[in-house]
Order: structure tokens, then sequence, then C-alpha cells
């Protein structure tokens, strides 16, 4: 790892000015800070266990445990530098999984904490809001130390209070460790103002990315700073969804005139396609045929672009999912083998009941779920296609490639009109598949992994016939044999 290992830890080590290391996941030293060289009397070659004093190895061992395993660690531990030996220095550690590597900090002494005594009834009730406030709420002193750490501070951040408390403010920086310049801005506006607040989105392990309003001012009685943690990720994924509301209304407005414009040629080339064929000879009228059917196929092109724009009376009925997939298979094989590509069916032996669908809208969801499975492999490759039923009414229909994947932050925006990740593409197909599953009362869920491929799997309720009478017993036959 260079000087230039990453803009975030360039500006932590400039910014902190604790003594400050970098693991690799092995343990071994990568990167350290002129503090903790003077402090440790150490260089890059030497390994840092050495200078932890013998009776405090168990400690150290259990510290780099739990921070490859937790994400975040601390301790107290003794040092035993050029035979002098420091007590009580505190050390935290953060684990970037993303970079795969570890920040060791080093803190002269230990920090003395302020507690919360319960001596009155006012003091009780401030320290009942204080520990169950639905925010998570962090304390610190005007030297910029934190003092204290509510429970859903914890939950929120995903950090343990022992690893919070006694550290200064920039230790937050390590967990937002992705927007620098916004973190540069709040505390430049927390020294200037005296409170400052911002929205940051963190993407925690296994997680979708989680938005946190944090929001700091500073009471002078107290000389305490209080941040407030707020999660707003609900709110913020609501908001996109109305984004995306208005998108495809957007879309449905252009749908609609680019349609009306396109079909007044449409109709002419028609007429005059049937004029030609009168005086036509045989070999004309063959090619005349071939513009018949490509004039259809446009027009085909044209409703379904205008199914985004707005609803349409569908044919719905009691249909085979594995059926349709059937039909659709028959229809995309010989594209799949000029791609050098392999569709595998894993078709259930039984198959508990039907859907109620519109057959027509499921074969084109299908296609273009297929479709795209193909482009995402040039080289070829394989696509699985596996049909279940989870025993609650429901059809599930996994369609997974083994192409290159996608990120978590494209997964978020594939399903808004005209984004794509195929540089041809117009960003419509995924949009149509999306409103034709919900509106069949169904969801679809994508998931991936870089490099090995994308699943999106299909849920759909099975269906009930409206136009057959469904049986309700009478209120007496309940009572009697």
């Amino acid at each position: 790892m260079t000087s230039s290992t990453n803009p975030t830890f360039d500006y932590l080590f400039k910014e902190i000015k604790d003594p400050l290391t970098i693991l690799d996941t092995n343990c071994k030293m990568v990167r350290i800070n002129d503090s903790a060289k003077e402090m440790l009397a150490i260089d890059l070659s030497m390994d840092l266990e050495n200078i932890v004093e013998e009776s405090f190895k168990a400690d150290w061992q259990q510290f780099i445990h739990e921070l490859i395993n937790e994400k975040h660690a601390a301790c107290v531990l003794n040092l035993n530098i050029n035979q002098s030996i420091i007590e009580g220095v505190r050390i935290t550690g953060f684990h970037y999984t993303k970079f795969n590597v570890m920040m060791v900090r080093f803190e002269r002494s230990t920090v003395e904490l302020p507690t919360f005594s319960l001596l009155n009834d006012s003091e009780k009730k401030f320290n009942h809001v204080f520990n169950y406030s639905t925010n998570g709420i962090i304390l610190t002193d005007k030297n910029g130390t934190i003092v204290e750490v509510n429970n859903q501070a914890e939950e929120l951040l995903q950090v343990s209070r022992k690893v919070l408390l006694g550290n200064k403010i920039p230790v937050l920086m390590e967990i937002f460790h992705g927007e620098t310049n916004e973190i540069r801005h709040f505390f430049k506006q927390l020294l200037t103002a005296g409170k400052a607040e911002h929205t940051f989105n963190i993407q925690f392990a296994n997680e979708y990315t989680r938005y946190l309003n944090i929001a700091s001012t500073y009471d002078t009685t107290s000389e305490l700073h209080m941040t407030v943690i707020r999660d707003d990720t609900e709110m913020m994924n609501l908001k996109q969804q109305v984004e995306h509301q208005d998108s495809l209304n957007i879309l449905g407005e252009l749908a609609a005139s680019i349609a009306h414009e396109i079909r007044n040629p449409m109709t002419s080339l028609k007429g005059f396609t049937e004029l030609l064929k009168i005086s036509a000879t045989e070999e004309n009228r063959r090619y005349l045929s071939v513009i018949d059917s490509e004039l259809e196929r446009m027009e085909a092109i044209l409703n379904e672009f205008l199914v985004l724009s707005k609803p349409k009376e569908w044919t719905k009925s009691m249909l085979s999912l594995s059926g349709i997939v059937t039909k659709v298979l028959e229809l995309m094989l010989p594209n799949a083998l000029m791609k050098n590509v392999n569709i595998v069916y894993n078709k259930p032996d039984f198959e508990p009941g039907y859907i109620y669908a519109d057959d027509f809208k499921i074969k084109q969801v299908l296609i273009n779920l297929i479709k795209n499975a193909i482009e995402v492999m040039p080289d070829g490759g394989e696509i699985t296609i596996t049909q279940t039923f989870d025993f609650m009414g429901q059809m599930k229909l996994t369609i997974k490639d083994c192409g290159s994947g996608i990120s978590d932050l494209e997964i978020q925006k594939i399903f808004m009109p005209f984004y794509s990740t195929k540089k041809s593409g117009t960003g419509l197909g995924l949009p149509f598949v999306l409103k034709t599953i919900e509106e069949h009362g169904g969801k679809i869920e994508v998931s991936s992994e870089l490099q090995k491929g994308t699943s999106f799997e299909i849920t759909l309720p099975l269906g009930v016939d409206p136009s057959i009478p469904q049986y309700e017993p009478k209120p007496e036959s309940l009572y009697t044999s």
C-alpha cells in the first residue's frame, strides 16, 4: 500500500493527531503516522504485538480477533517502549472490509468518563429520555471527547459504546469514511456556527444504504456538544419512490406524444403498401409482405412502449406459469444458441395451481429478463431458471445469469426509467417489468455479486378466477353434521 492509500485515509492521517497505524488483515503494518512513530518507537518493518507488555498479550489477541470479525474493537493495554512501560494506553480500531485494512489508534492515557448520577427525579427522567430516545444521542465535552452514547446511537452506527467513549469526535469520520468532503463541511460549519446538520448515506455490511441525519449543537450552559442521529432511510426511500412515480408520469406523457407522431406516418405507409399490392408483381408482393410484417412489428413495439404510459384493459385468465416459461424458452432458444448461452430450466414436478394473469404481458416480462441475461454474457455462459412454490399461495421464478454482476448502487437505480447499464440500452425494459409484476399483485427482487452474476426473483400469487363462483358455507352448516 502506498502513501496515497485512499483519500479518506489521507484525510484521517492529516486531521487526527493521535498515533495512528494501518494494518492489513495479517496484522502487518502498511502505514504509520509521525505521532505513532514517535510514541511507539517503531517503523513499518516491526510487529505491533512486540511492544505489548507480556501480561497483556492475550488482550491484544482478543482485540485483533474482535477487530477482524466484528469490524470495531477497543481495549486498554500496557506497552513496553524501549524498556519503559507506558500504562493504560487506550487502543481503538476500525476494520474497513471494502479496502481490506484495519485502522488502529493509540491514545496516551485513558479518559476518565463522567457519570450521570441518579440523585433526584429530574436526573432519573433525563437518564430515561436519554437512553430510550428513538434517536441516537452522542454527548461530547468542549474538547471534543465523547462522554456519553445512548443505546439507539449504538444501533444506528453499529458501533459499541466502548469504542466511542473517551474517543475524540473525529472517530465518527471513520464510520462515515465514504463522504470525506461532506464531513469536512460538517465540522467546519460546527466550529464556525456552533451547529451543523447533514444527512449521510452509509453502506453497512449485508445492508442496503442507510440514510442517517446527523445534527450537532453546542450548549453553553453544560458546555457539551449534543449530536442527534435520526434514521431517515424510510423517508428517503419514500422520496425516491415518489420521484420514480413522477418519472413514470413524465414517461407516459412522452410516450403518448411519440405514439401520436409515429402512428400518422405508419398509417400512410400501410395505405400506400396496400395500393402497391394491386399492381405489384408476384416477386414485389413478397417484398411488400415483408414491409407489412415489419410495420406490424413496429406497431407492437409502440404498443409496448405505451404500456408504461397509461393503464390498459388486460385480458387475464388462469395460466400455468411453467407453460408460459416453456413457450418463452422456445422463442428465446435460437438467440441463446447464437450467443453460446445455455439455458437450464428447473421445472417443478408438481405445479400446485395457476396464476391469474395476462399471458402476453407475463411473456414480455420473461423475454425482457432472459434477453438481458443473454446480453450480459457476451462470451457465453449459463442462465438458470428455477420455479418453486412457497406454500403461502405464492409462485416464485428465479432467473440467474453468470455475467459481470451489478453494484448495490446500480441495483437501486435499475428500475428507474431511462437508466441503463448497457451502452445501447433504452432504460425502459426493467421499468416495464416492475410495473407489470406489481400490477399482477407480485413483486420482483434483485441480488447480484460482482464478477459472479445477477439473479431476478419474481413472486406471483396463485390466482383465483373471478368468473368462477367461490364456495361459501351457509351459517347453519357450521353447526350441523
